[in-house]
């Protein structure tokens, strides 16, 4: 119950952290633009100028933003799964072994916590499970857009 409790608080402090670099890439520093001057020719309403390089700065910034996302929300997930174990590891006075599990100790073999290729298999356990998990928070959050659009527009990043 602990270990789940600690988990829980890791994950919040995570989701600050995720929304502080959300908040720091968003507000990032662009340089002021001056303002036109009032005898400067202006471009008709209707034909509105492309530019290139403003559309793959936008782009850009849409796919590191989702990078960003995935790769926090990963990373969150897989110390969410190999923190419990480590600290027990890191702490205990005797060797832990994965059969001493809680739950599913029966089943796993007598391997030692700190080896190498457990932590292969930690990372591939977070992997399977990390798409049905965003997709399931994904699928919840979209029932609560109209709460939270409620009190906040709804946009892409929130």
């Amino acid at each position: 119950m602990a270990s789940d409790i600690w988990n829980i608080v890791l994950n919040i402090i995570a989701a600050f952290i995720y929304a502080g670099i959300v908040w720091l890439w968003k507000n990032r520093g662009t340089p002021p633009q001056p303002s036109p001057l009032p005898s400067a020719p202006v471009a008709p309403e209707n034909v509105a100028p492309v530019d290139r390089r403003i559309q793959n700065r936008q782009t850009f910034e849409v796919a590191a933003n989702r990078f960003i996302f995935l790769l926090v929300t990963f990373t969150v997930l897989y110390l969410s799964i190999t923190m419990p174990p480590l600290f027990k590891a890191l702490f205990a006075k005797e060797p832990v072994l994965l059969s001493h599990a809680r739950f599913i100790g029966e089943y796993p073999p007598a391997i030692a916590i700190g080896k190498d290729y457990l932590q292969l298999s930690f990372f591939l356990v977070a992997t399977l499970l990390y798409w049905p998990l965003l997709l399931l928070a994904e699928n919840i959050t979209s029932l609560l857009y109209p709460l939270i659009d409620w009190f906040r527009p709804v946009t892409f990043r929130i």
